[in-house]
């Protein structure tokens, strides 16, 4: 299956990295001016690429998703602000329309969102060990300034990173997922692919209900249940 169409040029994908770094950096380590949001960085994903309104789907989706987790103490929770700039993009790139796309874009911000939490958590590491041999920042005060500075720095990098390696493929992905859905996939299978879809998208918001899995079960029934209407209907 030819896969034509897709609006990302070299230049459109540097400006998604650099900016990529920047919305990483707003989550922990500087700014804080709310461009990590989901729905921001989304939108920005989507006029970086040509289609504000894409982005902007995509960003709110992830958006309602990400209720579910406010960074409150010790908490784990998904960095879904370069997903979120991943999927806009990823989703405006592949011509920001269609269900199928919406839902691929959905999905892989949320699964990015917990890549970048364990990127996050390697780098919390990795900056216990810049500071922490104390005898030999106290000797010189500058010191402490420089490597929080570089921690900084390797926030930044780790972020671009996450946006270089990813923005093409799940862009990618949801231009496969249009061209499927303008296909030959009609009717009753057309219906429960995009339910089974929207079933996941559902189990991927519902990951943390009760603190526990319990919720899986009844989503894996739901899913039964409606696949099994549609083949009879």
């Amino acid at each position: 299956m030819p896969l034509t169409g897709l609006d990302l040029s070299l230049e459109r994908w540097l400006l998604l990295v650099v900016w990529g770094g920047f919305v990483g950096l707003d989550g922990v380590s500087w700014l804080q001016v709310m461009i990590s949001r989901p729905i921001v960085a989304g939108t920005a994903g989507g006029i970086l690429l040509g289609s504000p309104e894409a982005g902007f789907l995509a960003g709110a989706v992830l958006e309602l998703l990400s209720f579910r987790h406010p960074p409150l103490g010790a908490a784990r929770y998904p960095e879904t602000g370069p997903a979120a700039l991943i999927a806009g993009a990823a989703y405006a790139a592949a011509g920001g329309e269609g269900l199928f796309p919406l839902l691929i874009v959905v999905l892989a911000g949320w699964a990015i969102g917990w890549i970048g939490a364990r990127t996050v958590h390697w780098l919390r590491a990795l900056n216990g060990r810049l500071v922490g041999d104390v005898e030999h920042l106290a000797l010189a005060p500058r010191r402490v300034r420089r490597r929080h500075i570089l921690a900084m720095r390797l926030d930044a990098v780790r972020a671009s990173v996450l946006t270089a390696t990813l923005a093409v493929p799940v862009a990618l992905l949801a231009l496969l997922a249009g061209e499927v859905e303008a296909g030959p996939i009609t009717g009753r299978w057309s219906a429960t692919i995009a339910l089974v879809g929207l079933a996941a998208v559902a189990g991927a918001g519902a990951r943390g209900l009760g603190g526990s899995g319990r919720s899986w079960p009844l989503l894996a029934a739901g899913v039964a249940a409606g696949a099994l209407i549609l083949g009879v209907s």
